[in-house]
């Protein structure tokens, strides 16, 4: 989304993506996906004219360039209507399918975990708290649920700019690996340390795709509806908005 220039398109995962970006003014415009999570600008050192004469140092240079300009191709809003709304359906297809993954695989082991060290429920099968059964249920959440996670989460810190996903992958790697050790080589371990987090991974991931959820479907509102602090197409739960709303209560 590039809010300053009105511009809000659909990437499909592995497809290249057209968009026409036209300033007319000089400056930063920043743009960002649509759960802030992945944010960058987009710099113009000249304005972009439509005349045939226009100088060649006249071009603006972007940082980065994630998208290209079609300069000679007409664009036809009702056919990029049409595909950014197939993308958005499959990005939802997708990610309910993560979820509802995750919820299945996540959802015993957090059971069990939880109702037996917060309620000491003696009832629970041991089976279901040995750490090889719980390894084996939360492992497709870490490495197939999770992936887009961790991918994005690498890539941000291959390129110097992490963010969420980076600190989501850090600490989900930290803890599955952990529980991983704990779970083949006990005996490395001290006894009052073996406690394995295996339904912290699998619930985190899972809830973070979960929150991913709301942005493709919000993202027509968005389009035809720019960010204020009333506006529902907005989640309130953005980092914007929780900003905006502390200095509104701070300055009144």
């Amino acid at each position: 989304m590039f809010p300053d220039l009105g511009i809000t398109r659909a990437l499909p995962a592995n497809a290249t993506t057209n968009i026409d970006l036209l300033p007319e003014q000089v400056g930063e415009y920043a743009f960002s996906c649509a759960m802030n999570m992945i944010h960058g600008s987009l710099n113009v050192t000249a304005p972009i004219t439509t005349t045939a004469d226009t100088p060649s140092d006249a071009v603006p240079t972007v940082h980065p360039s994630p998208a290209t300009v079609g300069a000679d191709e007409v664009p036809d809003p009702a056919a990029e209507e049409a595909a950014d709304a197939h993308a958005r359906r499959v990005e939802v297809r997708e990610l309910s399918y993560r979820v509802l993954a995750g919820a299945i695989l996540a959802a015993p082991v957090l059971f069990a975990v939880m109702t037996h060290e917060l309620f000491g429920a003696n009832w629970i099968p041991a089976l279901m708290l040995n750490h090889w059964w719980q390894l084996a249920f939360i492992t497709p959440v870490m490495f197939v649920v999770g992936a887009p996670i961790h991918r994005t989460g690498w890539l941000a810190l291959r390129h110097r700019a992490a963010d969420m996903n980076t600190l989501i992958t850090f600490g989900t790697s930290a803890a599955f690996g952990y529980s991983v050790l704990v779970t083949v080589a006990p005996s490395l371990f001290p006894s009052n340390v073996r406690n394995v987090y295996f339904e912290a991974v699998g619930v985190i991931l899972t809830l973070i795709l979960l929150g991913r959820l709301r942005g493709p479907r919000l993202a027509p509102a968005r389009q035809s509806a720019p960010w204020s602090d009333s506006n529902p197409a907005w989640p309130a739960s953005s980092a914007t908005a929780r900003w905006w709303r502390y200095r509104s209560r701070t300055s009144s």
